[in-house]
């Protein structure tokens, strides 16, 4: 039984799709809404604050998420290419990036809920 991160193509190219979305939609966004008078309006806060919060997600994810991946994957592929069991501070090592992966993914999460609240309200907004 092989556990561990193992890294595909997929997963290596997935952090173009949020970039790429970004750098599209933030200029088309400020020109079809006629700019900084829609910016300067309840909704177009909300929406830009929603906004923030999903890049601050996307930033978080690929700054301490992603590396933290590929050192568990890279430390656990040693563990099992070593044929004997984990020494104490491999252990410790290990239980250290997944507490650091843990903490990353739920902060993550909040981000991305804290923003899909804001755009989905922010219409409602005055």
């Amino acid at each position: 039984m092989r556990i561990g991160f193992q890294a595909s193509e997929s997963r290596r190219r997935s952090p173009v799709a949020p970039r790429s979305s970004r750098w599209r939609g933030a200029p088309t966004s400020f020109a079809r809404t006629g700019g900084s008078t829609w910016l300067g309006s309840g909704p177009g806060r909300t929406f830009g604050l929603g906004g923030l919060l999903a890049v601050a997600g996307g930033v978080v994810g690929m700054a301490v998420t992603a590396p933290t991946g590929r050192k568990l994957g890279t430390l656990g592929a040693a563990m099992a290419a070593a044929g004997r069991p984990p020494t104490p501070d491999e252990l410790a090592t290990m239980q250290s990036l997944q507490r650091r992966l843990a903490t990353a993914a739920a902060l993550v999460a909040v981000l991305v809920v804290l923003a899909t609240v804001a755009m989905a309200v922010a219409r409602y907004v005055p």
